[in-house]
C-alpha cells in the first residue's frame, strides 16, 4: 500500500506498529495518518487517543474488518476522520485520503483567518455608549449560552459582520470556526456548490472534490451577509439544511450531519422581500429566532467622539504614525455630517485623515 501511495505522489512514512506510528508523529507533523485498528504494541484506537491529544488537526483514517465495524464507528465518534473496511479498495482509499486532505487544507486556511478575526472581535470592540447599542450588548450577552439563528438587520456600513463575529466569539462556539460569505459576491451559478460543496466531475470545471463552507464552519458559525441576495433554490436548499442538519454536495448522493449556528444580515426589508415571492417565509421563520436591529450612525451620534478616537488610535498604530487629535471644529463637523455610509464611512474618513494630517491635530478642510 505505500508503494502505491508513493506512485500517486504522496510521501510515505511506514510504521510497524502502534508505537512506532505515534514516536513519528512525535518526532514530525504530518499531514495524514492512516491506521489499522487491530496493531500490536499500541492498538488503532489508543493510537488515536493520542493522536487527538498530540494533534487535534490532524485527519486519521481507520483500517478496519467487517467485524469490527462498530470500533471504527466509536473512533470516528473519538475523532477519526473515516474508517475504511478491509480488503480496502484503492481507488476508495485516495479518495478519501484526498477529501481528508482538502478539508485539512481548508480548515488550516480558515484557522489562519479566525485567529486574525479572534484578536480584533471581542465583544468589547464594538464601541459604543449609546443606550440603544447597549441594549444590543446585552442581547448578545444572553446569546452567549445558546446556538440559535440570529437575524442582522441594518443598513449598510452599520457593522453587521462585526456584530455577528462578537455572537460568535463571546459564545460557546468561540473555539470553533466562524466562516463569513458574502452571498451577493458569490455567482448564482456557483453559490449552491460553495456553501455545501461538490463532488468532482458534478458540472463542468468541477475537476475535484470541494468541501463547503457548511463544512467547513462545522460545529462553529456560518455568517451569510445579504443572505437577501440567495437565488430561490438555494434558499430551499438551505431550508432543507437547517430543518434536517445535513448537506449533500452537488452531485453526490450521500448526506453529511453538520452541526452549525447561522448568523444572517440583511440591508433590506426581507418581510417586503417575501410579500412579493422573492424570499422564502419558512427559511425567513428558521432564521429569525433571534433578531437584532442595527441603528444607523444618525440614531447614535454621541458615539462619533468615542468612534473617531478609537479609529484614530487603530490608525495611527498601524501606521506607525504619532498620535493625533481633533480641534473642537472638526469635531463639530464629524457629529453634524449624515453619514450615509454609517460607521465604515466614519473608518474611512478617520484613515483618509490619518494618512494626510499634517502636525498632531486633525483639523476641517
Amino acid at each position: 500500500m505505500g508503494s502505491l501511495l508513493e506512485s500517486e505522489g504522496y510521501e510515505v512514512l511506514l510504521a510497524g506498529d502502534g508505537r512506532a506510528a505515534h514516536d513519528i508523529a512525535i518526532e514530525r507533523p504530518v499531514d495524514l495518518v492512516l491506521s489499522d485498528v487491530r496493531m500490536p504494541e499500541l492498538d488503532g484506537m489508543a493510537l488515536l487517543e493520542r493522536l487527538m491529544q498530540l494533534a487535534p488537526q490532524t485527519p486519521v483514517i481507520m483500517m478496519t474488518a467487517y467485524g469490527t465495524v462498530d470500533t471504527a464507528v466509536d473512533a470516528m465518534r473519538m475523532g477519526a476522520w473515516d474508517y475504511l473496511l478491509k480488503p480496502v479498495q484503492f481507488d476508495d482509499l485516495l479518495l478519501k485520503i484526498k477529501r481528508a486532505l482538502d478539508y485539512s487544507e481548508i480548515t488550516r486556511d480558515r484557522q489562519i483567518l479566525t485567529d486574525q478575526l479572534a484578536e480584533d472581535s471581542t465583544f468589547h470592540n464594538v464601541v459604543s455608549e449609546s443606550p440603544i447599542m447597549l441594549r444590543l450588548f446585552e442581547q448578545v450577552r444572553k446569546l452567549s449560552t445558546v446556538k440559535s439563528n440570529v437575524l442582522l438587520s441594518g443598513a449598510s456600513g452599520t457593522g453587521k459582520e462585526l456584530f455577528a463575529r462578537a455572537v460568535h466569539y463571546n459564545g460557546i462556539t468561540r473555539a470553533k470556526p466562524f466562516v463569513p460569505i458574502n452571498c451577493g459576491g458569490i455567482p448564482s451559478a456557483l453559490i449552491n456548490s460553495e456553501l455545501f460543496g461538490h463532488r468532482r466531475g458534478s458540472f463542468t470545471g468541477a475537476v475535484k472534490d470541494k468541501i463547503g463552507y457548511f463544512e467547513v464552519a462545522n460545529g462553529g458559525t456560518v455568517f451569510l451577509d445579504e443572505i437577501s441576495s440567495l437565488p430561490l433554490d438555494v434558499q430551499s436548499i438551505l431550508l432543507r439544511v437547517l430543518e434536517d442538519r445535513l448537506v449533500i454536495p452537488v452531485g453526490d448522493t450521500h448526506p453529511r450531519p453538520i452541526d452549525v449556528r447561522v448568523i444572517a444580515a440583511s440591508n433590506v426589508d426581507l418581510d417586503a422581500m417575501v410579500a412579493r415571492g422573492e424570499f422564502r417565509e419558512d427559511l425567513l421563520y428558521r432564521l429569525n429566532v433571534v433578531h437584532l436591529t442595527l441603528p444607523t450612525l444618525a440614531e447614535r451620534k454621541c458615539d462619533i467622539p468615542l468612534l473617531t478616537h478609537h479609529f484614530i488610535t487603530k490608525f495611527t498604530r498601524q501606521m506607525n504614525k504619532d498620535a493625533v487629535g481633533v480641534t473642537n471644529g472638526a469635531m463639530r463637523s464629524l457629529i453634524s455630517h449624515q453619514w450615509r455610509g454609517n460607521v465604515r464611512e466614519l473608518q474611512n474618513v478617520i484613515e483618509r485623515a490619518i494618512i494626510f494630517v499634517e502636525g498632531n491635530m486633525i483639523r476641517v478642510d
